[in-house]
């Protein structure tokens, strides 16, 4: 989402409104290569595709000499601050990216070292609950003050019901 002189807009990345999230490493030039790209290009090559770089971090955290895990974010990050429409809305004052809700500081690290490498700004971390709870309540449906958000994330393999209260998002 672009927020520019108080409106919002959808960023469509690569013509879509949702960008594929895997890399995929050119096996010639060793180039990380994100979204649609990275897609096509697994056709062909699927053993050079990381399909899912967040996923893979939290399922299986790299342990020293499995290599780079700060590569493939940072190449999506990049990927995404280098559309053309963030290019013209100008700088990015700020940055926040959602974590599941059960990450600890090392795999939070490699979120804010793969903003820094894709010359983002700091990013500010936001558990995906709360993500969802902020979005909810102020694009779709107010919460009244001391008020509780049913957040259901729902998604392959594990389900979470959060209660989120005390939202003062407007």
């Amino acid at each position: 989402m672009l927020h520019v002189a108080g409106q919002r807009t959808a960023l469509l990345l690569d013509g879509q409104p949702r960008m594929p999230s895997g890399v995929f490493a050119d096996p010639d030039t060793g180039q990380l290569i994100p979204g649609a790209a990275a897609v096509a290009a697994a056709a062909h090559h699927p053993q050079h595709y990381l399909p899912d770089p967040l996923r893979n971090l939290a399922a299986h955290p790299p342990r020293a000499g499995d290599g780079d895990p700060v590569a493939p974010l940072a190449t999506i990050l990049a990927h995404v601050a280098g559309h053309p429409a963030v290019q013209q809305a100008g700088p990015l004052a700020a940055v926040s990216l959602s974590v599941p809700a059960g990450w600890g500081p090392r795999r939070r690290q490699y979120l804010h070292q793969a903003a820094e490498r894709a010359g983002l700004p700091a990013p500010h971390l936001v558990t995906v609950p709360a993500a969802i709870a902020t979005y909810t309540a102020r694009l779709i449906t107010p919460v009244p003050p001391g008020a509780l958000l049913l957040v259901c994330n729902l998604h392959s393999g594990s389900s979470r019901l959060v209660g989120v209260g005390g939202c003062s998002c407007r």
